[in-house]
């Protein structure tokens, strides 16, 4: 009987692995979609580790997914992070000239994450 509970968990588990993995995947690139997604896969986890989630008991096709959603998270996050400094660095063309603007970055040490050698 309970190598049949057991069973239905790591079942249930990896349906909600799989079902996170797929709403990370659908993002469409907008940053209050990706609060949303965010904030249902972090419902999830909890809903995970209050069946007793542990990478230590996950199998090797719930490893696989676990990798996939944290690469998923990375891109989204990169894409979040480098649409931020273009809108910064927008506002910043706006608002300076070109030598402020470049004073201005080097003095907060932002300007690695914007190339202005065009």
């Amino acid at each position: 009987m309970d190598n049949y509970y057991q069973k239905k968990l790591n079942q249930q588990r990896t349906e909600i692995l799989k079902e996170i993995l797929q709403r990370l995947q659908m993002w469409d690139k907008t940053l209050p979609q990706a609060e949303l997604i965010f904030k249902q896969n972090k419902q999830q986890i909890t809903d995970l580790e209050k069946l007793g989630f542990s990478l230590n008991k996950l199998n090797h096709a719930d490893r696989e997914l676990v990798k996939e959603i944290v690469t998923a998270y990375q891109r989204i996050l990169t894409k979040i992070r480098q649409d931020k400094a273009e809108v910064k660095r927008q506002v910043l063309e706006l608002t300076y000239s070109r030598g402020a603007m470049k004073a201005y970055l080097n003095c907060n040490r932002q300007r690695s994450l914007i190339n202005f050698d065009f």
